[in-house]
């Protein structure tokens, strides 16, 4: 709770500091996780609602993009048309339409296609790994956590 207190009175630090960006993706990690596992309680959900599966992977998406090699700080808008396939016990890919754009002015936000593969740790609490591809007009943002998309394909 202190934490979430400094951070609020000094948000700029939260850009400087890659530990506490990654502190805060590992929360959204965690977060999308059980949504996952709860997945038919939260697919029943609007997508606007704050307990949907589709606002989960938005958080996810808004602070993972912090962490791209982009000239500008971006950020998801939404996440819309969310189709999840459960491989196995512990592996989801995934397809969405996602918003994405800068976070300051101009806010051209572009509709993106999305996809890739989720993975569970063993616990079903946390991602384990994951392989996330968003295909812009003309560029290709890849986000992945201790995998490749080798590893993750069956």
């Amino acid at each position: 709770m202190d934490n979430e207190k400094k951070i609020e009175e000094n948000p700029d630090k939260i850009y400087r500091s890659r530990r506490l960006l990654k502190k805060i993706i590992r929360g959204q990690e965690r977060r999308l996780a059980y949504r996952l596992v709860n997945r038919e309680r939260y697919l029943k959900a609007h997508p606007r609602n704050s307990h949907s599966l589709e606002n989960a992977f938005e958080w996810f998406l808004t602070w993972r993009l912090k962490l791209t090699n982009h000239t500008e700080q971006l950020w998801c808008d939404g996440v819309e048309e969310l189709k999840l396939v459960q491989v196995c016990p512990k592996t989801f890919e995934f397809e969405a339409m996602v918003r994405v754009g800068p976070e300051g002015p101009p806010f051209d936000i572009n509709r993106c296609r999305a996809t890739g593969t989720l993975l569970l740790n063993r616990n079903n609490k946390e991602l384990k790994g994951y392989y996330l591809e968003i295909q812009d007009n003309d560029q290709r943002y890849i986000a992945r956590k201790k995998c490749n998309k080798r590893l993750l394909e069956f």
